[in-house]
């Protein structure tokens, strides 16, 4: 059973700022410090219908963010001549 603030805090992200529906893809990403939220997010989400994803950032790795992930590609696999 998770903290009585978490669940209060997802259910507000779950059923006022995101309105999930039934269907619903909602892309849930966090560090491994949000865990404990992570967790009732899913659950919430899923309650309601949706289909959450996670992507977690662990200590070390890379910030997600649309900026960088086009460079990536670029970076891991160069272009053939």
């Amino acid at each position: 059973m998770s903290d009585l603030r978490v669940q209060q805090y997802a259910k507000i992200l779950v059923e006022h700022s995101a309105r999930v529906a039934t269907g619903d893809r909602i892309l849930v990403e966090a560090t491994t410090a949000a865990e404990p939220l992570v967790r009732e997010l899913f659950a919430q989400i899923l309650e309601r219908g949706g289909i959450p994803h996670v992507m977690l950032a662990f200590p070390g790795m890379m910030p997600f963010s649309q900026e960088r992930s086009t460079l990536i590609p670029a970076m891991v696999w160069p272009r053939s001549s």
